[in-house]
């Protein structure tokens, strides 16, 4: 790849990792493999010494901040056939009807291997497929501004993933400073029962507990995805999150 892109004239500014698992649950691909996260790492660090850009787009479930420390949930597993770790009552599971496509904090590994300096930001993907987040607001009534500083408390304290394949230890904190961080939502596809709707002033208001608490906000918000903007300027979410956060870069 480095060699491709030198010789088209730095056709890629950078990549961005977005592995996932498959539809097909009795796929290859509905578990990672060690080589797999090893080559993600490995190429990580490379593009990074060439300056390239780095980041990732883990779902909820595959870098989860708020789990119990004490559960299986924040335990490494190669796995993404899961059922989703917070629908777990018998009227959750008959909800779901079945859904059985999470992770369990793969992507630490990758940031463990190869250091959160090898990346440019990280955007934690709060639109998964009944992620623990919708779960939170839909279902326990949760404050959705409460529900992301959890999120954000837990990346920019540090939480510890056990089992890890890791030579050093079995145990590697993921921390990600305020400088990395991205929420990532979803527009106006998202129907808010599988995958979360976040109105742009809840995350205006999640940025400002987060600099008054740690001195700076989180880095910024992302979407998926751009082919589900609106026909015009209003209904899309470019233009709501630029009317909440156009304070911090007036023009």
């Amino acid at each position: 790849f480095m060699k491709f892109n030198e010789e088209n004239d730095g056709l890629f500014d950078g990549i961005d990792w977005d592995y996932e698992g498959n539809d097909n649950l009795d796929a290859p691909t509905a578990k990672f493999t060690l080589e797999t996260l090893d080559i993600m790492e490995d190429f990580t660090t490379e593009a990074k010494s060439q300056g390239l850009i780095v980041s990732m787009a883990p779902a909820e479930s595959y870098l989860d901040a708020s789990v119990d420390p004490d559960s299986i949930d924040a335990t490494f597993s190669l796995r993404l056939d899961l059922p989703p770790r917070a629908w777990t009552s018998p009227e959750d599971r008959d909800m779901i009807k079945g859904f059985s496509h999470a992770g369990r904090q793969c992507y630490a590994y990758v940031i463990a291997k190869a250091g959160v300096e090898s990346f440019d930001f990280i955007s934690i993907q709060l639109y998964e497929g009944y992620a623990p987040y919708v779960y939170e607001v839909t279902r326990a009534g949760k404050n959705p501004v409460d529900t992301i500083m959890e999120r954000v408390d837990g990346f920019l304290g540090g939480y510890v993933v056990k089992g890890m394949p890791l030579t050093s230890s079995p145990e590697y904190e993921v921390k990600i400073p305020p400088s990395k961080l991205v929420i990532g939502i979803a527009n106006r596809w998202a129907d808010g029962i599988k995958f979360c709707k976040i109105d742009p002033k809840t995350l205006k208001d999640a940025y400002d507990r987060t600099k008054n608490k740690y001195g700076e906000g989180f880095l910024g918000v992302m979407f998926w995805t751009i082919n589900e903007e609106g026909d015009d300027a209003k209904s899309r979410m470019t233009h709501a999150l630029k009317k909440e956060f156009q304070d911090l870069h007036p023009s």
